[in-house]
């Protein structure tokens, strides 16, 4: 797959709108060892898996074991590896992200080259009619015409399923895949022209196609080694929080330019401190606290001094009663 999605090996897709397509719906292969496998494992897989394909909401490949050849070009040992990626990138990726060039409808680019190279255009009435492989689906009454070059004749192969098959041909013939003598002569009853110029010759309009769009330019040897992914690095800021952050940056190359930082808020200024009592007189109540002070003392002593004088009183004349009871 990253052959064709990356086929000159650089570590970049060719097309990122085809590779997000692919993710956006879920793409996957699926390789079992033999269809009976696969047949046994969706038989498990619960109801709302079956649902979710039903609605869309995976797009599933499948491969089997033994129809991969690495390498295989002969008509006994092509490796089937070849077709069923292609079929998953162009029938999900390419129809997806441009559709008036690859869609499976009539009227794309695809799809009108395809309508000449079938001998016109043939298209089932009813799904249904593409349950048995014998069965009308999308093939035109009669057969096909000799004029025709594209003369695929499975049942159950509808209009797009045609489309997604005739993609296939071109693409693998143009980048020289059918090339093989014994292939050529194996594909014949499907498929004519075999080699790069037989299709260049046979049906310029898909070749048209094929060169003016992103689909690979070298068929996919199996490998994938990019040269030197450290020239692919994306260089910028990787600092979620700078003004140039670059989401798809994978080295930091120290340009971050960081946002000017919030003013910080000024301090609330404190509370004056309330005035401490002084305890000190001042100057001018000084003299008159001290006069107070003195005239409270005074009083203090003349009470003082009259008792003092009382008690000499008392005593001395307790002291002359005392003597006068002594002289009788």
């Amino acid at each position: 797959m990253a052959g064709y999605l990356d086929d000159d090996s650089d570590g970049i897709a060719n097309d990122p709108a085809v590779v997000q397509a692919m993710v956006d719906a879920n793409a996957a292969m699926v390789i079992p060892r033999t269809q009976y496998e696969l047949d046994m494992i969706i038989e498990q897989l619960p109801e709302s898996f079956h649902v979710k394909m039903d609605e869309g909401e995976f797009a599933l490949q499948d491969l089997y074991e033994d129809e991969i050849h690495p390498g295989g070009r002969s008509a006994n040992t092509f490796d089937a590896t070849l077709e069923e990626v292609l079929h998953l990138i162009t029938h999900v990726g390419y129809t997806t992200a441009y559709p008036d060039d690859f869609a499976e409808a009539p009227g794309s680019t695809l799809t009108i080259a395809m309508d000449e190279a079938r001998g016109g255009h043939y298209e089932e009435d009813d799904i249904d009619d593409c349950e048995e492989e014998e069965g009308p689906c999308a093939l035109p009454t009669g057969g096909y015409s000799e004029s025709s070059w594209y003369h695929y004749d499975d049942g159950t192969c509808d209009y797009s399923c045609m489309a997604t098959e005739y993609l296939y041909w071109a693409l693998t013939t143009h980048l020289g895949a059918q090339s093989d003598s014994g292939r050529c002569y194996w594909i014949s009853e499907e498929w004519e022209p075999c080699t790069r110029e037989q299709l260049a010759q046979t049906d310029p309009a898909i070749v048209s196609l094929i060169e003016s769009s992103t689909l690979a330019r070298s068929l996919p040897s199996g490998e994938h080694c990019p040269d030197n992914p450290g020239d692919n690095d994306i260089q910028g800021c990787m600092n979620v929080n700078a003004t140039n952050y670059n989401q798809n940056a994978t080295v930091d190359d120290g340009s971050c330019i960081m946002p000017e930082p919030e003013p910080e808020p000024e301090p609330e200024p404190e509370p004056e401190p309330e005035p401490e009592e002084n305890t000190e007189l001042d100057p001018d109540s000084k003299g008159e606290n001290y006069s107070s002070e003195s005239s409270s003392f005074t009083v203090i002593r003349i009470i003082l001094l009259l008792i003092l004088g009382l008690m000499i009183i008392h005593f001395a004349i307790n002291k002359m009663r005392g003597g006068g009871l002594g002289e009788g």
